[in-house]
């Protein structure tokens, strides 16, 4: 972030076996200082802004999701869960950047259905976030089963 770089170009800059969620943690932190505006701008998690090297640094692996989504908890707790504004509707901030990862295809849908389930994580703020992001949760799980049934 402070080089400036995104996009492709940061993407190529981040080594393999670097944990995606510490980088995702990092850019939280880093749009979070430019106030709730920046961390809910729909541009930073496409490929030309942060997309791009976290798609790299996370993976596919639902694990390597996993640990990215207890990171986003993480944040947020010690952020005292803000909420802001999208399109004119007041908003929780996990439900926000959730539903940016999931519609960048950073994050997929197993990875948060396990963590949804999850009772082993003792990362702080777990209690908030599913409530917060409980209607998101069961729109993803529906929108899940709806793929399934067109494929079928």
């Amino acid at each position: 972030m402070a080089s400036g770089k995104k996009g492709e170009e940061l993407a190529a800059d981040v080594e393999d076996g670097f944990p995606g969620s510490i980088l995702l943690y990092t850019i939280l932190k880093h749009m979070h200082t430019g106030g709730l505006d920046a961390l809910f701008a729909d541009e930073v998690f496409e490929k030309a802004e942060f997309g791009a090297a976290l798609q790299k640094a996370i993976g596919d692996e639902n694990a390597a999701q996993l640990q990215a989504i207890f990171k986003i908890q993480l944040f947020f707790h010690e952020s005292g869960f803000p909420r802001g504004t999208v399109d004119g509707e007041e908003i929780s901030g996990i439900e926000r950047i959730f539903d940016r990862l999931y519609d960048c295809d950073i994050i997929g849908e197993e990875a948060f259905a396990l963590w949804k389930e999850d009772t082993e994580d003792e990362t702080e703020g777990k209690m908030k976030a599913i409530t917060q992001t409980s209607e998101w949760l069961q729109w993803l799980e529906s929108a899940g089963s709806d793929d399934g049934e067109e494929e079928e």
